[in-house]
This record gives C-alpha cells, sequence and structure tokens, in this order.
C-alpha cells in the first residue's frame, strides 16, 4: 500500500464529520453576511497604494491588498498588476478574470482601466451594498459583475462556466484567510476542488491561491516535481501557503491531483 492509499484510508471516518462542519459553518456565513455583518476579508485592493489614491468609497480596516499576499511568488521587483498585465498582454482588451471567494470589485479596479472585457466575484453572497450603495453602479461601468455561489460546489463551477459563453478564464484569483479553516481538510477533495477551477483557466492563465494546511506541507515537493518533469506544461512558484500557476498547456488535470501533490 503506498502513501497516499494508506492517507485516504486513515482519514476516511473524519472525512463525513469533517464536510458536515463545513456545511455548518459556510449557511452561519451567508446568513450573517445577509443581516449585515462582516464575515471576512472580502472586497480587497489589489495593490497598497498610497493614501492619496484610495477610494474612500471602498475603504475597509480589513482590506488587506493582494500584493501583500502574493509578493513571495511574483518575479523579484515588480508589483502584481504589472506582473499580471505582462503575462497577459496578448488578451488585453479581451481577458477575462475571477476572484473566488470574495466580490472582486477593488480587486478589478485596480487595472488599467480597459484591460479586462468582463471580470467576476464568486461569493457566498452579494455583499457590495453593505460596503457602498455606488459600488453596483461603478462595477457596471467595468463590466463586472457578483456570482452567489459556494466555490466548492460543482453547480457553481457550472454557473461560472457557462458566464463567459464558453470562453476560458485568463486569471483565478482565491485568498480566503479565515475561510480554509471551515474547508474539509482531506486532500482528496481539496486537490478534486482545485482541479475543478484549473480547468477552466486558459493557456498562458495565471492562477493564484492560498492553499489550505492540509495541503501545504506538500506543495514544496510538488513544485519540485512539476518543475523536473512538466516545466513545459505548467510554470509554478511555491512560498509556504501562497500558490502561482501559469498554464503553459491544456495538461492533465491529474498534475494537480492528491496522488501527485502526496507522492513524494
Amino acid at each position: 500500500m503506498n502513501r497516499t492509499e494508506i492517507y485516504s484510508r486513515s482519514n476516511k471516518g473524519m472525512r463525513e464529520k469533517s464536510f458536515s462542519i463545513s456545511e455548518r459553518a459556510t449557511e452561519d456565513v451567508i446568513t450573517g453576511e445577509r443581516s449585515g455583518r462582516r464575515m471576512g476579508i472580502k472586497n480587497s485592493p489589489l495593490l497598497n497604494l498610497e493614501a492619496g489614491e484610495w477610494n474612500p468609497r471602498y475603504i475597509q480596516a480589513d482590506a488587506i491588498p493582494f500584493q501583500d499576499s502574493f509578493y513571495r511568488v511574483l518575479p523579484e521587483g515588480e508589483n502584481m498588476r504589472d506582473y499580471i498585465e505582462r503575462m497577459l498582454a496578448h488578451k488585453e482588451g479581451r481577458a477575462i478574470g475571477i476572484e473566488l471567494a470574495g466580490v472582486g470589485s477593488r480587486l478589478f479596479s485596480d487595472f488599467t482601466p480597459g484591460f479586462f472585457r468582463k471580470t467576476a466575484g464568486i461569493n457566498l453572497t452579494d455583499s457590495r451594498d453593505f460596503d457602498s450603495p455606488s459600488i453596483k453602479g461603478d462595477d457596471a461601468k467595468r463590466n463586472h459583475t457578483v456570482i452567489e455561489g459556494n466555490i466548492l460546489t460543482p453547480e457553481t463551477r457550472d454557473d461560472v462556466k457557462q458566464w463567459p459563453h464558453g470562453e476560458k478564464i485568463d486569471l483565478i484569483m482565491e485568498r480566503m484567510y479565515g475561510g480554509l479553516l471551515i474547508l474539509p481538510q482531506e486532500p482528496f477533495f481539496l486537490s478534486d476542488r482545485a482541479r475543478m477551477w484549473y480547468e477552466l483557466l486558459a493557456e498562458g492563465g495565471l492562477l493564484f491561491a492560498e492553499s489550505p494546511q492540509a495541503l501545504r506541507p506538500h506543495l514544496s515537493q510538488w513544485e519540485t516535481y512539476i518543475k523536473e518533469e512538466h516545466a513545459d506544461k505548467m510554470e509554478v512558484s511555491v512560498s509556504r501557503n501562497i500558490i502561482r500557476i501559469r498554464k503553459l498547456q491544456d495538461v492533465p488535470l491529474e498534475l494537480l491531483s492528491a496522488r501527485n501533490i502526496l507522492r513524494r
């Protein structure tokens, strides 16, 4: 019996309990957000802008820039907007982007105007009204929307898949922070969900993600495996719990399977 089989069998008894806790916690978040309570970091900017550049309608005490979270997996000295726009330059004006587990309004407003053709935040609820009544109008001008749904379910994935009318997505961002704690901490479940979203990424597209605890101890070895054996298919950078992936080819989803992540 190999390592992944042992891991899967030993965790089988905890899996059902873990899923049940996750479902209850998700319902609590939905109930809280619909009553106007802030349940997490939901509308963060891309960059840490100078004080005079902040749009006061969007300021939140808990809005942590994505740049502050992902700088460790970026080329040294390059900010996140410049890197993303450089990597997706061939799609300028036609690019499609989504934020998983967030409304995405501030994130996508920080890119060069017109760079993305359409963007969306995939969140349990559309909580923008609790931030500012003008946000929806600003988002509409930029062709940004919010799709309500649980990013762990195939139903939400199917809704997002239909949204760009068959086109693939060029940028996927995920940073759940405390929300990661309510996910089922089971590697086979988590890798299946990662593959579910990676399948929607376009060739040449970028994915930035924060890893759940259950996968973190294995990410460095998985990064080495990809670089040694599949560097022509996928570009990967890992720093502790933070991941950047650039999809070079429409690679087999098996590269993101728990068996490959846990194999080394």
